[in-house]
């Protein structure tokens, strides 16, 4: 029960913007690969946190994917795919760089951003959601 607890209770306070939950997030990856029954209390709860809330922790959810618990968090990192792959692919589109320098620099970073979302497959992300 008190792990219960405390996954909820960290989930809900992230919900509401506290940065201290957020940095605690990696403690609820600890009691979920140590009690399974809190699992289902992370996937449901963190589908209400904001997806950007969790962006320091993709190297720690990714680690356990390959583990029983790594279920409870697929969602979480599909939401963080998706918000970097929807608004850069219906954006980049109607880009227009500026004649300089600077604009040439941006055209080539995003060209580059390109290049690595369609050799990753990023951009179908959002058609497996």
């Amino acid at each position: 029960a008190y792990p219960g607890i405390v996954v909820e209770s960290l989930l809900d306070a992230m919900l509401y913007g506290s940065e201290e939950a957020q940095q605690r997030f990696p403690r609820i990856l600890q009691l979920v690969e140590n009690y399974p029954k809190t699992q289902s209390q992370l996937s449901e709860k963190a589908a209400h946190v904001p997806s950007w809330m969790f962006i320091a922790w993709i190297s720690q959810m990714v680690a356990i994917l390959d583990k029983p618990e790594g279920q409870s968090v697929v969602d979480i990192l599909f939401r963080i795919a998706k918000a970097l792959c929807y608004p850069f692919k219906t954006s980049s589109p109607s880009f227009i760089f500026v004649n300089t320098d600077a604009g040439q620099k941006s055209c080539d970073a995003v060209n580059r951003l390109l290049m690595l979302a369609t050799a990753h497959n990023w951009l179908l992300i959002e058609s497996l959601l």
